[in-house]
């Protein structure tokens, strides 16, 4: 999937996998190694990229080795083309309105 036609991601971390087991050492203990992970769903997806959050979710519950669950969504529709955020020529703008 391109990452245009993505609408919906899941972003989360994941604990390594020695981390998750339990082996800690020094300063390791107090910093477990997470992982950045994201899985894209296409416009008609919500109702899966929310299934799937959920489950992450469920297993940051159980388990802890799973964190940072967040969705996020982006209509392509709505983001207009480059410099559409710049006034027409005739746009008079004032700083103070009289």
């Amino acid at each position: 999937m391109s990452a245009t036609s993505a609408v919906y991601v899941v972003y989360w971390c994941e604990m390594a996998a020695e981390k998750a087991a339990g082996a800690t050492s020094g300063n390791d203990a107090r910093q477990p190694a997470l992982s950045p992970r994201a899985q894209s769903f296409p416009a008609g997806g919500l109702s899966d990229a929310l299934a799937f959050a959920e489950t992450l979710r469920r297993r940051q519950a159980r388990d802890g080795t799973i964190g940072f669950v967040s969705l996020c969504s982006e209509n392509p529709q709505s983001v207009g083309p480059a410099g559409a955020a710049d006034p027409p020529a005739n746009y008079d703008w004032k700083k103070r309105r009289r």
